[in-house]
Parts: structure tokens; C-alpha cells; sequence
């Protein structure tokens, strides 16, 4: 069997911040999640691509593509979400509606997060209207690691404790998702 890949997008980047909480900018926490999951993968003999290593816009066609050029096997999006209301908070994992394969990604990086963390559970939520989502040949899920806006989620979402245990749940979570095609419980 051939090594795995994973594309891990952190998302955001350059001229674009994402979302941005009292001088923290969303893309700069993005890129140190995915850089310290990115570790832990190899560290499981996952074969390992970021889209960004360092604060360079990328257009979503060129993240798709790399991905699909690669033939990786998963997609993930790193990304912290905001909200008007600063007691908004939780977890939520998004993927394409049309693929089974990634509402099983889904579901297990949602379950291994919230598990992990004790945070608020947002579920896992479909979006056909994600370019990254709708457009990877592959399983592909975007995560909202937190709330930014929320002030309690933002001191963890930039504490380093915090952002290894969300890079261990989803590398946890990314090896369960594997064995369970190794064991043929994933078909479609």
C-alpha cells in the first residue's frame, strides 16, 4: 500500500487575515496549528504537503489544485472562526455535502476535538458553498478550531498547550480515519 498524503491548508494568509481579534490575526494562529500537526503527522509516517509555510496569499484555485495534483488522500483546512456576539464559542467541522468520505473525516475530527479539548460542540455541518470543499478530488473538511471573538477561546486559540492538543486530536483523528479504511469500514 502506498504512503497516505495529506494537503493541510492553513487557512487565509497575506493580504488576507481572516479574521482578526485585537491585533491577533486568524491566519498567523492557522499556520502554527497546521506547522505543529504537520510534525506530528510525519511523525506517524503520513507523507505531509502544506499549502503555506509562511504568511503568503494563496488563491483557493491554487490550493485545490496542488492538492488534487498530488493525489492526496485527505484535505484539511485549518481555520478560526468569529462572530458577532463575543459569547458565540465551540467547535465545528464543515465538508462537502455529496462526499461520504468526508463527512466520515468529519465526524471523526469533530468527536477526537471536542473530546480532546472540552469545548463546545458545533457538530459537523455541510457546505456545497466552500471552494476548497466543492472542488478537491478528495475527502475535504474545514475546521473552525474556536472563536476568536470569543475572549475565552481566543487566549487558548493563541496559547502554544492549546494548539498542540488541537494539532494531536485532529493527527489522532486523521490515523483513525486511515485504519478504518485499512479495515475497509469506509467504502464509498
Amino acid at each position: 500500500m502506498r504512503n497516505r498524503i495529506i494537503i493541510l491548508d492553513p487557512g487565509h494568509g497575506g493580504r488576507d487575515p481572516g479574521a482578526v481579534s485585537m491585533g491577533i490575526n486568524e491566519k498567523d494562529l492557522n499556520l502554527k496549528i497546521a506547522a505543529k500537526l504537520h510534525f506530528l503527522l510525519q511523525n506517524r509516517g503520513i507523507k505531509v504537503k502544506m499549502t503555506r509555510t509562511d504568511d503568503r496569499y494563496l488563491f483557493l484555485g491554487d490550493r485545490v489544485r496542488m492538492a488534487n495534483n498530488l493525489k492526496a488522500d485527505i484535505f484539511i483546512s485549518i481555520h478560526c472562526n468569529a462572530s458577532n456576539s463575543p459569547r458565540t464559542n465551540g467547535i465545528e467541522t464543515l465538508y462537502y455535502p455529496e462526499s461520504f468520505k468526508g463527512k466520515v473525516l468529519a465526524e471523526e475530527i469533530q468527536l477526537k476535538l471536542v473530546d480532546k479539548l472540552k469545548r463546545k460542540d458545533l457538530g459537523i455541518k455541510t457546505r456545497d458553498d466552500l471552494f476548497v470543499l466543492k472542488y478537491t478530488s478528495m475527502p475535504a473538511v474545514l475546521i473552525e478550531c474556536g472563536f476568536l471573538t470569543n475572549p475565552e477561546e481566543k487566549k487558548l486559540l493563541t496559547s502554544d498547550s492549546y494548539g498542540n492538543d488541537i494539532a494531536t486530536a485532529i493527527s489522532s483523528a486523521a490515523s483513525e480515519y486511515f485504519e478504518k479504511l485499512n479495515r475497509k469500514e469506509v467504502r464509498r
